[in-house]
């Protein structure tokens, strides 16, 4: 669903700004006049505030606050053509005025011009300080986002959130974006990020949620209109194996990582998701395979070296497993999972002493599952 920009609070902080600052200095033989209509947008009295606003462009040609309320107002009550006639005036006057540019951009938005939108909020980024570029780069990110350039949206999400972290919908967004590349990973973390900023977003709960559970229908509409036109990439494969993933479909979801690897062999992911449908199926070889595969890749990376010797452990290779839980551990210390699996690795060959040891640490992390195999083994 798109995400329609909500401008009005924007335009009427800044008109505000714009009118105890500088144009009111001027009204002193009318005093009152933009204050009571700006009094009226903050009710969002919009048909009473474009009337007021055109008697007093009558006897203010020309003046680009009163012409911004104007352009405000009628943006609110849908009048879209005479909006973007009041930013062209002010434009016209002063190319660089940026509140103008921020608010057309959001109107080029609304009505679905995207790239005109991108240009607005490319001069607005050129012209505003440092502290301020991050609501062009979270806008341009969601024009990105409607255009299917999910690439370029991340990119520049990332940019916006580099300046202002604490703005959940940006780490949604991103998330969005991500997940629509088959970055699912990275569009986990975007997501419960913006969960942690907002435990209630909406979007985010959702997004993760669909992430999880492969259940974007019109996602797998479009996955699947592109491999029809035989337009799809690696990522294309990797998305729609996931959804398959997800819905038990191992077969498919085997056939789809496979393509997935044949076009992009360099992508841990596409290994990754591959052992575990192996592991699924139980070819416990074939799924360590795959996992040392997007080891080579990225060598460090804890759920790999997880995966790998889970599957290790339960084809019976204990001094692999063992090694891989191990490593888990050196680099991170805190990994409840990693002193859990290498305590019953120990235990397996026969080393109790020691396994306890492992699991009672993995109990002190936390992990209810540890105390289980406590009471089981070590407490005899």
């Amino acid at each position: 669903m798109k995400k329609i920009l909500q401008i009005s609070h924007f335009v009427v902080l800044s008109l505000l700004t714009l009118l105890f600052s500088h144009s009111l200095l001027a009204q002193k033989e009318s005093p009152g006049s933009l204050q009571e209509i700006a009094l009226l947008i903050e009710k969002s009295d919009w048909p009473s505030a474009v009337q007021s606003l055109n008697g007093y462009l009558e006897n203010h040609p020309g003046d680009t606050t009163a012409l911004l309320m104007r352009a405000q107002s009628y943006t609110e009550i849908g009048d879209f053509d005479r909006a973007l006639t009041d930013f062209k005036a002010i434009l016209d006057q002063n190319p660089d005025h940026q509140p103008a540019l921020l608010s057309r951009g959001d109107l080029f938005f609304r009505t679905g011009r995207y790239e005109l939108a991108i240009g607005d909020w490319t001069d607005y980024l050129s012209l505003v300080s440092e502290e301020k570029k991050h609501l062009a780069f979270g806008r341009i990110g969601g024009a990105y986002l409607e255009l299917k350039m999910y690439d370029e949206a991340a990119g520049f999400y990332d940019e916006a959130i580099a300046l202002q972290d604490d703005v959940p919908d940006y780490f949604t967004q991103k998330g969005i974006a991500l997940s629509r590349v088959g970055e699912n990973t990275q569009a986990i973390e975007a997501f419960e990020r913006a969960l942690s900023l907002d435990p209630d977003n909406s979007q985010a709960l959702t997004g993760l949620a669909t992430v999880l559970n492969g259940s974007d229908e019109e996602l797998l509409r479009q996955i699947e209109e592109t491999i029809a036109d035989s337009s799809a990439n690696s990522q294309t494969f990797k998305q729609r194996g996931f959804f398959r993933m997800n819905n038990q479909d191992e077969a498919g979801a085997l056939e789809d990582f496979t393509k997935a690897i044949e076009a992009d062999s360099e992508d841990p992911e596409n290994y990754y998701y591959r052992g575990v449908i192996f592991s699924r199926m139980k070819k416990w070889q074939e799924a360590e395979a795959d996992f040392s595969r997007a080891l080579n890749i990225d060598p460090q990376n804890p759920e790999l070296i997880l995966a790998r010797g889970q599957a290790r452990y339960r084809a019976a290779e204990l001094t692999g497993a063992l090694e891989d839980f191990t490593t888990l551990i050196t680099l991170d210390g805190n990994h409840a999972s990693g002193f859990f699996h290498r305590g019953i690795t120990l235990q397996r060959l026969g080393k109790i002493s020691e396994a306890c040891i492992e699991l009672n640490k993995a109990a002190d992390l936390g992990m209810i599952q540890a105390e289980e195999v406590i009471n089981k083994v070590c407490k005899n």
